[in-house]
């Protein structure tokens, strides 16, 4: 036999090789974990506990979201008031208590009163520290007022 012949069936073999190789992988992703995926039953199963109710501190208060918030600290004054069962307003009507702001005093808060006597402008700090301790805290400490 001649060494280009031999060369020839050598690659020839390596290429079949290959080729079974490639297939039987081929078969074996069909079944990556070549067994069961049902769950672990050697767990004891866990008891479905009922979910907590939240506190509802906010019940009967409206409030007014003013001004630029980052997107995240927006998602969670919402989730915070409607999770305690606060309501947020679309515009600053007269069901409106609390306009929540990161700005300082802004002269159009002098107008809104004027319009609604009852508002109060509060920084969103309030609205975390209520959520820390789960209970309605004074507000008073972080209200919004006029520059001097």
């Amino acid at each position: 036999m001649d060494t280009e012949d031999e060369l020839k069936r050598v690659e020839c073999e390596n290429k079949r090789k290959k080729k079974e190789r490639y297939q039987t992988a081929e078969g074996e992703q069909e079944d990556p974990y070549a067994g069961s995926t049902d769950e672990n039953t050697d767990v004891e199963e866990q008891q479905d506990l009922p979910i907590p109710q939240l506190p509802d501190f906010l019940t009967g208060k409206n409030f007014f979201l003013y001004g630029e918030f980052p997107k995240k600290e927006r998602r969670l004054l919402n989730r915070y008031i409607t999770a305690f069962n606060g309501v947020i307003e679309d515009y600053m009507g007269e069901k409106v208590q609390f306009v929540i702001t990161a700005q300082d005093w802004d002269d159009r808060f002098e107008a809104a009163l004027m319009e609604n006597s009852n508002l109060s402008f509060v920084k969103p700090r309030w609205i975390y520290v209520c959520n820390e301790r789960q209970k309605l805290v004074p507000h008073q400490p972080f209200v919004v007022v006029p520059q001097v």
